[in-house]
């Protein structure tokens, strides 16, 4: 554990009280936004109607071509890629969600529930780059123990 760095992130979060065990729990509790995995985030899009939707407009001969290519990277993405997860808030995808919703395949609400997925998937010690923290770290951060 890298103990100036724990110390500086519980200086930057004083809203985190309590005994060491909460303040660690608070520090290790999915709270933050982060990517999301992939394992979630294809069936979440497979069950909305957009999915339905934008394959039916990849099919049309007559959908502009850049709604097409949206709907191949939409396609693509769902039914090609095999990474460990989806980094919802990188502007290409924040870009093609909002072009989704301008060509009325995606629905305001559905994009909201898709990019809402990304909440909550990484603590606050993570996204410090701190591995998991215990009590005894928070002591030690705090000069109560060696």
């Amino acid at each position: 554990m890298n103990i100036a760095s724990l110390k500086t992130l519980l200086q930057a979060h004083p809203e985190i009280t309590g005994s060491d065990d909460a303040r660690a729990a608070a520090l290790n509790a999915l709270t933050q936004p982060g990517k999301v995995p992939y394992a979630i985030f294809q069936p979440a899009m497979m069950q909305m109607a957009c999915w339905g939707s934008i394959r039916v407009a990849a099919s049309k001969s007559t959908t502009p071509d850049a709604v097409l290519g949206l709907c191949f990277v939409a396609i693509d993405l769902l039914t090609q890629y095999k990474g460990e997860s989806v980094d919802m808030s990188l502007p290409a995808f924040v870009a093609a969600m909002g072009g989704l919703v301008q060509a009325n395949l995606v629905t305001a609400d559905e994009q909201t529930q898709i990019l809402a997925l990304a909440n909550n998937q990484q603590s606050i010690a993570a996204v410090a780059g701190l591995p998991p923290v215990t009590a005894s770290d928070i002591a030690i951060a705090e000069g109560r123990a060696s």
